[in-house]
């Protein structure tokens, strides 16, 4: 049935555009920053240590959010007791803030090689998110160096890392960004 369909109506099965000269579907493709660092790997790892804290160390980190001045962060609020009782329901712009804020509040709640971790994703994520580059060779060498450490680190934490497609998307951000 596939065989008829595809010899009597070839661009009803696949879209045109794939058969485009010189498209690579790949290669062509950008790497989104929302779904492969706030939805992929931020949330992942959130999820994981923010969600293994006890009580007592959610209670402590809900205290220390709910002290932060936010006006720095260019947001209007931090609700900090909703972000870390619905850690599994969260959206992009609420684990930005768990970004922004983590190397400050988050860090001494967790081990030494959870701590290293994350100070490689904010390290990265600082790099990520410029929104102005001067030197574009020197950007590109950098945030390189920092995503090969944040995804070693991260492998060697656990080896199940290595099947998420969204972390193998970061070795292709710098490719994308240039």
């Amino acid at each position: 049935m596939m065989g008829v369909l595809d010899l009597n109506y070839p661009n009803r099965l696949y879209n045109p555009f794939l058969t485009l000269e010189g498209f690579d579907g790949v290669l062509d493709t950008l790497v989104e920053i929302l779904h492969v660092v706030l939805l992929g790997v931020v949330k992942y790892l959130a999820r994981n240590d923010i969600g293994k804290l006890k009580e007592k160390e959610k209670a402590i980190l809900i205290g220390r959010l709910d002290s932060l001045n936010c006006l720095s962060m260019n947001i209007d609020s931090i609700k900090a007791d909703y972000l870390i009782k619905h850690i599994k329901s969260l959206v992009g712009r609420h684990f930005k803030v768990i970004l922004q804020s983590a190397p400050f509040f988050l860090l001494d709640l967790l081990s030494p090689k959870r701590q290293e971790i994350w100070l490689a994703l904010c390290k990265m994520c600082a790099l990520i998110f410029q929104t102005r580059i001067s030197n574009m060779d020197s950007y590109i060498n950098e945030l390189t160096l920092h995503i090969n450490q944040f995804i070693c680190l991260i492998i060697k934490s656990n080896a199940q890392w290595v099947n998420k497609a969204k972390l193998h998307m970061l070795l292709h951000l710098p490719q994308s960004i240039r």
